[in-house]
């Protein structure tokens, strides 16, 4: 849900998804942390519709991860995506998986 100031809105993931976590930034970025290991960047279009767009897409298939993404934490300007079997950084544009030796 969102609140413009004035309402609140419904955004719908894709196949009703249960959503875990959510974090947004100070331009309206809109982060959700979901099932299956899924996890969503949704941003306003010109016409004022939010639109999430997966960022579990731009891993390669092997570092995608399956469990849901419980938790999503800010540090550095950075957003981690933790889910049990995987811990995901997103830096600006870059979404990657992170090696063991750093969880």
């Amino acid at each position: 849900m969102v609140y413009d100031g004035i309402n609140w809105h419904t955004i719908a993931l894709p196949q009703q998804i249960t959503a875990f976590s959510i974090i947004s930034d100070a331009d309206g970025t809109i982060y959700v942390g979901a099932d299956n290991g899924e996890f969503f960047m949704i941003e306003k279009n010109k016409r004022g519709k939010y639109l999430p767009t997966s960022l579990k897409e731009n891993l390669n298939a092997s570092d995608q991860p399956h469990e849901p993404i419980k938790q999503i934490v800010r540090h550095n300007n950075n957003l981690y995506f933790l889910s049990a079997d995987k811990l995901i950084e997103k830096k600006e544009i870059l979404t990657k998986l992170l090696p063991p030796k750093f969880i």
